[in-house]
């Protein structure tokens, strides 16, 4: 191993290794998670709540995340004669890889939603108000929330330090119309709702924000060199 760590120092004080590609790393790395921040400042930013499906919440976090996995783990295993043989289409078959394996990993998951900018408390009394009125005999235990007549039984799971909260089924046998028809009244009275603004979303945008700009200001100093270092990085 010391060997190895002084062969790759003595590389670089000789100039044999071109620190841009670096810099190509942490664009393909970092990009996608910047534009995963700055929408999550988007939503938690907006004057009411935001509830969407958690295929498309798990989906857009696969996104955000897709980057640093292809330059962490995927790179670090990547052999360099197949990279060199396959050049671009090595990269396009990761791709569709790892797609397959967050569409596979979306297909096992249990009915879900996800609701942003709210408070745990507040959306516990939304549910409960909409559960009893489907199902008279609905009720609580701790974070369960069980409906024996429209054979639901749901788990309530809270995130106060972000303001969200996401509520999903937590059986293998449930009645997928009577989920449909809570979401369905989920999504209407959420809409009539006006909430404070959520003051993580000014966090979420300045993570964002000083990401892009580092990565912005980087690329601007490297001009034709970081172009050079994304050929190689393709393996054209």
């Amino acid at each position: 191993m010391d060997a190895a760590c002084a062969l790759i120092y003595d590389a670089a004080m000789n100039g044999d290794v071109n620190l841009s590609f670096d810099t190509a790393h942490l664009v393909v790395a970092l990009v996608p998670l910047a534009i995963y921040f700055l929408l999550l400042a988007v939503i938690n930013l907006m004057p009411r709540p935001l509830m969407i499906s958690g295929t498309r919440d798990l989906a857009a976090l696969a996104v955000g995340i897709s980057g640093l996995v292809m330059m962490g783990p995927v790179q670090l295993f990547t052999p360099p004669p197949m990279l060199a043989q396959m050049g671009p289409y090595y990269w396009l078959l990761l791709v569709l890889l790892y797609g397959s394996a967050v569409s596979l990993w979306i297909l096992f998951l249990r009915p879900r939603v996800v609701v942003y900018n709210i408070a745990p408390e507040q959306f516990r009394g939304i549910v409960s108000t909409i559960a009893v009125r489907q199902d008279p005999s609905a009720r609580w235990a701790g974070n369960a929330l069980e409906m024996p007549q429209a054979r639901l039984l749901l788990k309530l799971e809270p995130f106060p330090a972000f303001r969200n909260v996401s509520l999903a089924i937590d059986s293998d046998q449930f009645d997928f119309s009577a989920w449909q028809r809570l979401v369905g009244e989920l999504s209407v009275a959420l809409a009539e709702m006006r909430v404070p603004r959520n003051p993580r979303g000014v966090t979420f945008g300045m993570i964002g924000t000083i990401i892009m700009g580092v990565l912005i200001h980087r690329c601007s100093q490297q001009g034709q060199a970081l172009t050079e270092s994304f050929i190689r990085l393709l393996g054209l």
